[in-house]
Order: C-alpha cells, then sequence, then structure tokens
C-alpha cells in the first residue's frame, strides 16, 4: 500500500457457497474519487463490495486497507476497519420504526465518542445535505423509495467515511432522480472519501473518475481520469 491509496485489492479470487465467482480481481480505490463497478445482475458487483467490508473472506488474493493488511484479520481489526467505512446495501437495513433523524444518528453513535450535541449537530447537518432534514421525524417505514435510498447514503456519509462502498443506489429510481443522486455522491467523492459504487445502469459510468467493468468472471479496468500516485 501507498499514500494516495485507501483500498487495494491484489489478485483476488472472490467465491460464494463454494463458487468461485471472480478470478483474479485487482482493484485500487482512492481517496477523492468515485470509481463504478459495472456489470449485470449476478456477476459478483455485490460479494466483491461484501469482500471489501469483510463480509465475505477472499477465497484467494490480498486485501490491503490504510496500509493495513487484512486478508486474515482478526474480527477486531475488521472492526476496526468497519468503522472507517461508509455502507449501502441491503445487509445494512434501515430501521423500519425509527425516525430518519434516529437512524443516521445511530451510526454516530455506534462508532464515535461524541456528545450528544455533537451528534444532534452531524446528524442535522447530514440530513440538510441530502434534502432530508424536513422529515427528521418521520419513521422510515413512511418514506418513498427515492427518500429511502438518500437516507440510507445519509447513514453511510455521516463519519466522513474513508471508504463509501455503495451497492447500486440508483435501482430502481427515474433517470432524473438518479441523476440528482448521482451528483451528490460525486460531491461527497469530492470531499475525500474513496466512493465505490457498483451498478448495472451503464450511464452512471459516465459520472465516474473510475471505471470496472465484470465481463466473464473478470475485472477489468475501463477508464481512469484520474493519475496514479507517482510512488505506486
Amino acid at each position: 500500500m501507498t499514500t494516495g491509496i485507501t483500498v487495494a485489492l491484489e489478485a483476488a479470487d472472490i467465491a460464494a457457497d463454494g463458487h468461485v465467482l471472480l478470478r483474479g480481481v485487482s482493484l485500487l480505490l482512492r481517496p477523492g474519487t468515485l470509481t463504478v463497478i459495472s456489470g449485470p445482475a449476478g456477476s459478483g458487483k455485490s460479494h466483491l463490495l461484501r469482500a471489501l467490508w469483510g463480509g465475505l473472506p477472499l477465497h484467494r488474493g490480498n486485501l490491503l486497507c490504510e496500509e493495513q493488511e487484512l486478508t486474515q484479520a482478526s474480527a477486531r481489526r475488521w472492526a476496526a476497519w468497519r468503522r472507517r467505512l461508509g455502507i449501502f446495501c441491503n445487509e445494512f437495513p434501515l430501521g423500519e420504526q425509527w425516525t430518519v433523524f434516529d437512524n443516521v444518528a445511530a451510526a454516530l453513535y455506534a462508532a464515535e465518542q461524541l456528545p450528544a450535541e455533537a451528534i444532534t449537530r452531524r446528524t442535522a447537518g447530514e440530513l440538510r445535505r441530502w434534502d432530508l432534514l424536513s422529515l427528521r421525524s418521520r419513521p422510515a417505514s413512511a418514506l418513498s423509495r427515492n427518500e429511502r435510498v438518500r437516507l440510507g447514503l445519509a447513514r453511510a456519509f455521516v463519519r466522513g467515511p474513508a471508504a463509501a462502498l455503495l451497492d447500486d443506489p440508483p435501482a430502481g429510481l427515474p433517470r432524473e432522480e438518479a441523476e440528482s443522486l448521482l451528483e451528490a455522491i460525486r460531491v461527497k467523492a469530492r470531499a475525500g472519501s474513496a466512493v465505490c459504487l457498483a451498478t448495472d445502469e451503464e450511464w452512471v459510468a459516465q459520472l465516474a473518475d473510475v471505471v470496472y467493468a465484470i465481463e466473464q468472471g473478470c475485472l477489468k479496468l475501463v477508464c481512469d481520469l484520474q493519475p496514479m500516485p507517482s510512488e505506486y
């Protein structure tokens, strides 16, 4: 790992239920960069994201996160890495009966030693960025699809994560709403997070700094608009 790289996955095989889905995967996530992984449904995108946050052990290869080798890491070290992450996926569902405010504030209570006043301030600020502040007292179960996605993203980004792993937030949204959502995610990446977004939607790649595509069980670099650190 070198300065300027948040996550490096090297020559990794990713398997589920004894079946190898992806072979020889190499992937770099850099701070301030929006990286998109495209591929059809069932190609292994979600499994790749799971491997990056420790929800799926690597079948082979190496994973380095913020200069730390995590391939064979202890549960404690994996937990420490997850506290540096923002995650948007089905495995981290909303608290349906919790309010919009409590869904986001819970991410701060879980990961940081902050006074209640600071949690309230940071939560309100994040809700404002995702146009959710007026809904702060509404239960998540009463939200529209667009509002639910924005709430999940607010929860993912409220801690100012080193990396954000996002599993297809545009899915099921009208194109206009999805484009607005992606622009907000780009802003978050520019603020310093290494954002990795997996999606079935090919047009999303047009908004990315780096694009990978999954083809026949392999991850291929399609486009990189940002220069690689010279020391890598």
